[in-house]
């Protein structure tokens, strides 16, 4: 990636014409083709624009590279994952935006009614509230603040959605529909991104790539796109002069929010430059458009959006100054655009190369593959297969684990003896671990099985004989009084139930008076006949 390069090769001039003494403007095409560098413009915005297909994502790889090897820290709101090949060559940090949340609800410094006001008026443009529902939604977000702080907890959306269920109880009539509409509204949102935070203060001191594409709507979407601004925006002052550059791909999704503008207006003095890439640089916020340092034009043939670009960069229709930009913008071939550099007079035609990815980021590549759980030898495998080095996979299992990213539980059981590795568990490594490794044995015998892992029902739910089984796997952090209580409400539902520990909770686990069995024992047959003396009936071999 490092040889990609972006030439000159026309500019709008002026020219005279003897016959007919008819002035006017024309591209002149450069005989030598000479470099741009993006380097003058480190202190300033970009906005990005082309219809699909006409070379901004490249172009946009091209301008990453110049500004990573000029000193700047460089952010990347990618939905798509398109910027994945190019994470190693920057050194970047990839994150999954759902794993690695923004909480929303975060005060950052401001007052109570002030954030609920914000978030008020962010959900009312993303959910197109009405002016009544914005309001019943503001006295929502002040209680819940109101109440976590006399409870000594932070607000998420978990407990949002809570109070709105409490307000209904006592609502009635027109409140009771509005309430209940919030609540449909506001579970689109109802996940872990937007109730924890990453470390934000790493992240801008690093190159990063954050993934939208985990984040299923595009109500999700805009959420996380306007939470990681408005962080960024109450950091600014705190940069102490850092250059950094935030890259929006698909901007055009939050353009009816004020944070763009602003960040495009004030970010400047503090180092911060922000680059929109959209389709329609119309849509995009005036003040995004009028603080960009530089407008890079790809191909574009809508008429609205074409007259808009011709007259933005023409500046004037005298001796047809816009006409031949119009023309021009029309006539562009894939990887040519025009730039309106604001420290030069006149717009240039220029040529991107094609951007030279790498391989990806090893450490998505690693956290992405030990989601559920892998085995240490089967993501070795997997990550050579994918071009990685050894040594550079094992120096990264380290950093990753040193950072407390990656974790690791060593199995016993035969079959799938060994270390192995997962990230993010829901619970305990062991735990995650061998409830997927449960799963995964239950599939070998061709058992209907999912993992549900969830506070609201058993880890795994198969489905053997007709009869629907709970499965729970126990680490001992349960007592037996707790353990039963939890069995007894899952019999109502389910028509077997297996409890797998492993040999110390074992022991523990005794006299539970449900089917038990330890975690080798399990994984050496799931389907075995064991006699046990309960009301249950144990799992039998499959005919």
């Amino acid at each position: 990636m490092h040889n990609s390069k972006c030439e000159i090769v026309g500019k709008l001039v002026f020219k005279n014409f003897y016959f007919g003494n008819e002035r006017r403007w024309q591209w002149k095409k450069s005989l030598i083709s000479k470099a741009m560098g993006f380097y003058g413009n480190l202190n300033g915005s970009m906005v990005i624009t082309g219809e699909s297909g006409s070379g901004k994502s490249n172009a946009c790889k091209v301008i990453i590279d110049q500004l990573f090897k000029s000193g700047c820290t460089v952010s990347i709101l990618d939905p798509h994952g398109e910027y994945l090949g190019i994470a190693d060559g920057i050194h970047a940090e990839v994150y999954d935006a759902a794993r690695s949340g923004i909480n929303i609800f975060d005060l950052d410094g401001v007052g109570e009614k002030e954030r609920s006001s914000e978030l008020a008026s962010m959900f009312r443009r993303i959910f197109r509230l009405g002016e009544v529902q914005s309001y019943v939604l503001y006295r929502c977000l002040l209680y819940t603040y109101r109440n976590c702080a006399e409870n000594g907890s932070s607000p998420t959306i978990k407990t949002l959605l809570y109070t709105i269920s409490r307000f209904k109880l006592h609502a009635s009539g027109q409140e009771a529909h509005i309430l209940e509409a919030l609540e449909k509204r506001l579970s689109l949102i109802d996940s872990g991104p937007f109730s924890r935070s990453i470390s934000f203060g790493k992240l801008l001191s690093e190159n990063s790539i954050i993934l939208l594409s985990g984040l299923h709507t595009i109500e999700a979407q805009k959420v996380y796109m306007e939470g990681f601004l408005r962080k960024v925006y109450n950091s600014m002052q705190s940069l102490n002069g850092r250059k950094l550059r935030i890259f929006i791909d698909e901007a055009g999704k939050i353009a009816d929010s004020p944070l763009p503008g602003r960040l495009a207006a004030e970010g400047r003095k503090y180092g911060i430059g922000l680059i929109s890439v959209s389709q329609r640089a119309k849509a995009l916020d005036k003040d995004v458009n009028s603080n960009a340092a530089l407008l890079i034009s790809f191909y574009q043939r809508e008429p609205e959006e074409l007259n808009y670009l011709a007259s933005y960069i023409a500046g004037g229709t005298e001796m047809g100054r816009y006409a031949e930009v119009k023309k021009a913008i029309r006539g562009l071939r894939r990887g040519y655009a025009i730039v309106m550099d604001y420290s030069e007079p006149e717009p240039v035609i220029v040529r991107f190369s094609e951007a030279k990815e790498g391989k990806g980021s090893l450490s998505f590549s690693m956290l992405s593959l030990s989601t559920e759980g892998i085995s240490e030898d089967e993501l070795l495998n997997k990550l050579s297969s994918d071009g990685f080095e050894k040594d550079a996979i094992s120096g990264c299992v380290k950093k990753l684990e040193d950072e407390g990213r990656l974790m690791h539980f060593d199995v016993a059981a035969k079959r799938f003896c060994g270390r192995w590795y997962i990230s993010s568990p829901r619970n305990s490594p062991e735990h995650d671990i061998s409830v997927h490794i449960m799963h995964l044995r239950l599939k070998e015998l061709g058992v209907r099985s999912r993992v549900y892992n969830s506070a609201y029902g058993p880890d795994i739910i198969a489905y053997l004989d007709g009869i629907k089984h709970a499965l729970e796997y126990e680490t001992g952090t349960k007592d037996a009084k707790q353990l039963t209580e939890m069995l007894s409400k899952r019999s109502k539902h389910y028509g077997r139930i297996i409890v797998v520990a492993n040999e110390k909770a074992f022991a523990k686990y005794a006299s539970i008076g449900y089917c038990l069995r330890t975690f080798c024992d399990y994984i050496s047959d799931p389907l075995k006949d064991s006699k046990c003396e309960t009301k249950d009936i144990i799992m039998q071999h499959a005919e």
